[in-house]
């Protein structure tokens, strides 16, 4: 991730548009590096969509980077998978910096954040 994309908008508050690109940043990082962190998890599409609660047309769809994961979805791989954990985590640092809330809190900032951008 580029260093002009990261931003810190957890830690203000009510500035919507640097809340927004935010999200939009978070989403295309998603896009970009989820794909490539499921296939080292060597588990077939159907595997990965029972755990994370999504149909195997989902998972197919989204290793070809037609739509993003859903937060639910993203949050039940993360649970299962080091891989995705630490992708998800490494986003959190890098859109939140060392902000010292509690990774809860924080995920479920982004969690609203991405159902605006969908909405």
């Amino acid at each position: 991730m580029s260093q002009e994309r990261v931003c810190k908008p957890f830690q203000q508050v009510g500035n919507a548009g640097r809340d927004m690109s935010a999200a939009l940043a978070i989403r295309d990082d998603l896009a970009n590096m989820l794909p490539r962190v499921l296939e080292r998890t060597h588990e077939p599409a159907k595997v990965l969509a029972f755990r994370a609660g999504v149909s195997k047309r989902t998972i197919d769809g989204l290793k070809r980077k037609e739509h993003p994961i859903s937060a639910p979805a993203l949050i039940a791989l993360a649970r299962q998978y080091p891989g995705v954990r630490a992708l998800v985590l490494s986003l959190v640092n890098a859109e939140t910096g060392d902000s010292g809330e509690h990774p809860a809190a924080v995920l479920d900032q982004i969690h609203k954040l991405l159902a605006k951008v969908r909405g």
